[in-house]
């Protein structure tokens, strides 16, 4: 995934590791900080760690205060909202081509409707 620093285009990693490390950092489970971050609640401070741990972990030398500075310079909430929403998806479906996850998503849903009309939730 790439975002953009400074009106450089920078490739972020997404793998375990960050799953890990966002955790730590948020101090609770990945699932309630995915669920945290992409709610109205959400400060653009905390979406913004969210993706400092992400540049982070793929190698970036820049402190969070650079970082956080030179995103919010060059981006706007909505595209940091679409970096957040990649990032996830990345995190759930490393190695995958946006194409691929599309077809893995319109999978999951199929199998959700499958099992809801059979009962199950």
């Amino acid at each position: 995934m790439n975002i953009k620093l400074n009106n450089n285009t920078i490739e972020i990693n997404a793998n375990l590791n960050v799953a890990f490390k966002l955790q730590e950092r948020f101090q609770m489970p990945y699932m309630k900080v995915i669920e945290h971050i992409t709610t109205k609640e959400a400060k653009i401070d905390e979406q913004i760690k969210f993706l400092f741990i992400c540049y982070q972990n793929g190698g970036g030398e820049l402190t969070e205060q650079d970082f956080g500075n030179q995103l919010l310079s060059c981006n706007g909430i909505s595209q940091i909202n679409e970096y957040l929403e990649q990032m996830i998806l990345n995190l759930q479906y490393p190695g995958m081509s946006e194409a691929e996850i599309e077809e893995e998503l319109k999978k999951k849903i199929a199998r959700i409707k499958r099992m809801s009309s059979i009962g199950i939730q």
